[in-house]
């Protein structure tokens, strides 16, 4: 991701509520299992193409996995948006509240991040792969480099994060501006938007490899529009009903179906197709919030499990290959069966991240904010 690869919302949501006026204040909702479900198969998509291309070669722009390579990231920032605007849509009214808000998002992030960036620092020198200055590491560490450059993320995929944290700082005066005059924010939106476009059709060249391009494609200005339209859907307050998981359907067949002529990952950028994506990311979650999906039994908890765990997924699935696959290799393991062990450990190892260090993390930030644990930022809930 560079995060992305990613660029998993580390987030937990609230469920939506009855149609309403979205300028009418609501009571805090509850959590969407369709949004957990959808989280983990995006952070698990994520994994699958990174262990697919390392392992095998490059993806084709008309592969599925090769599309989710770039779009499941997307799906994380929209993801990010929706969580926030829902589990936030009636607060953030006073200074206290940005305080706990920010203190929250602290906690939520920046030590699996941090802990992330130590390891890939320390395994980049030993290895020898990849000289990390005093200056890039403070910077990773502190998260501050996503206002400078996403790109100088230490972790694979962090410039994701560095994004995310950005649009965290910017979500409160988004919030605010839905609340006091729906005309600014619709506005407000529309020139995201514009930005978005502006990036897709003059600004990333489907002609020119995506390495050349790559400070352009994972600047804020870029993914902006993905965590607006997230905001956006939280305050379009639907009843759910199974019915939209046509929507979902139908995002996913125009995901899998729509040619793309350029063979560069490019392509899949820029133009009309970076367009249609994004238009189909965002209907696809949509969808997947308003369907009111929920799978009972141990598969279901398994699903709400690994969604929990997305974010650690998402960080720490580059790092395993690193430090396995030549020994796997090694010993006369053949090489898909490296990387199937280490999705199995990746899986496992992030549960126990969730499990010992983010969850009591966040119930630490809580602490601080409230005293005690609460509601939907608790560590059975992030917002």
């Amino acid at each position: 991701m560079a995060r992305s690869e990613i660029a998993c919302d580390p987030a937990k949501t609230a469920a939506p509520l009855p149609a309403r006026s979205v300028e009418q204040p609501v009571a805090r909702p509850s959590r969407v299992e369709s949004l957990d479900y959808l989280r983990g198969a995006m952070a698990c998509a994520v994994m699958f193409f990174h262990y697919v291309s390392w392992g095998f070669g490059p993806l084709d722009n008309d592969t599925v996995l090769g599309r989710l390579g770039i779009y499941a990231v997307s799906s994380f920032y929209v993801l990010s948006g929706l969580s926030l605007g829902l589990a936030y849509r009636d607060r953030l009214g006073s200074l206290k509240d940005l305080r706990g808000y920010a203190i929250k998002r602290l906690f939520r992030i920046v030590p699996l991040y941090a802990t992330v960036t130590i390891l890939a620092t320390s395994l980049s020198l030993w290895l020898g792969t990849r000289h990390v200055s005093i200056g890039e590491f403070l910077l990773n560490i502190s998260l501050v480099f996503g206002f400078i450059a996403p790109e100088m993320a230490i972790p694979t995929g962090g410039w994701s994060i560095g994004n995310e944290v950005v649009f965290y700082f910017f979500f409160p005066a988004f919030l605010l501006l839905g609340r006091r005059s729906l005309a600014c924010f619709s506005l407000a939106c529309a020139l995201v938007l514009g930005l978005h476009l502006w990036y897709a059709f003059s600004v990333i060249d489907p002609a020119v490899p995506l390495s050349d391009q790559w400070p352009a494609y994972v600047s804020v200005a870029n993914q902006l529009f993905l965590f607006v339209a997230g905001i956006i859907i939280s305050r379009i307050s639907m009843a759910p009903h199974g019915a939209w998981l046509l929507l979902v359907i139908g995002a996913a067949a125009i995901f899998v179906l729509m040619p793309v002529c350029n063979e560069s990952p490019s392509g899949l950028v820029a133009g009309l197709p970076r367009a249609v994506f994004t238009a189909v990311v965002v209907a696809g979650v949509a969808g997947a919030c308003w369907c009111g999906m929920r799978i009972p039994g141990p598969t279901g908890r398994l699903l709400r499990l690994i969604g929990e765990s997305c974010y650690a997924i998402y960080l720490l699935h580059p790092l395993i290959p690193r430090i396995a696959v030549k020994p796997l290799t090694a010993l006369g393991v053949e090489g898909w069966c490296a990387y199937a062990l280490c999705f199995v450990v990746t899986i496992v190892v992030s549960i126990a991240s969730w499990r010992w260090l983010e969850s009591p993390m966040m119930q630490l930030g809580n602490r601080i904010v409230r005293g005690k644990p609460s509601g939907v930022e608790s560590g059975k809930g992030v917002a």
